[in-house]
């Protein structure tokens, strides 16, 4: 019965003995690291979404009663995206009510509506938070502009 046993036991081993190898192929030194999240910058603000980005809204542009159509994008993030980081872009609550927001792409998010009146007392602020695939979460800095009033028809 001992040499059943043992021949049981080595059959055992040698089976161990492949499973960490391939445990260790697959996560090994040759596993290419993703890239994890340290600082996220400014959002900007373009008018088509393709040039023309700015660290701030053009003065005006942010009329309550008007249609508005802008993107956004984060301006920085370090380190450079691998193609891992997930981009979380929100208007902060109360600010941007009738607005609507909507992801275009990596990085890149399209906002339009047109903002009731209730809107003129108060300064409207977007943000991105980026996500890197260990689940940390950094977020950038918000681009503001105060509403102003329509021109009177």
């Amino acid at each position: 019965m001992v040499p059943f046993l043992l021949g049981g036991n080595m059959r055992y081993q040698r089976h161990s003995r492949h499973r960490r190898y391939v445990r260790h192929e697959r996560h090994g030194s040759d596993a290419t690291p993703k890239a994890k999240i340290k600082t996220v910058g400014k959002v900007q603000y373009s008018a088509d979404g393709e040039s023309g980005w700015q660290d701030t809204i053009p003065e005006g542009l942010m009329k309550v009663s008007t249609p508005l159509t802008f993107y956004i994008r984060a301006k920085e993030v370090d380190p450079e995206d691998d193609g891992s980081y997930i981009y979380k872009f929100k208007i902060a609550p109360g600010t941007g009510d009738a607005l609507s927001l909507q992801n275009t792409g990596v990085n890149k998010a399209k906002i339009s509506g047109t903002a009731p009146e209730g809107m003129l007392s108060k300064t409207f602020s977007v943000n991105c938070t980026v996500e890197d695939s260990y689940g940390t979460e950094v977020t950038g800095t918000a681009l503001t502009q105060a509403w102003s009033a329509a021109p009177a028809a």
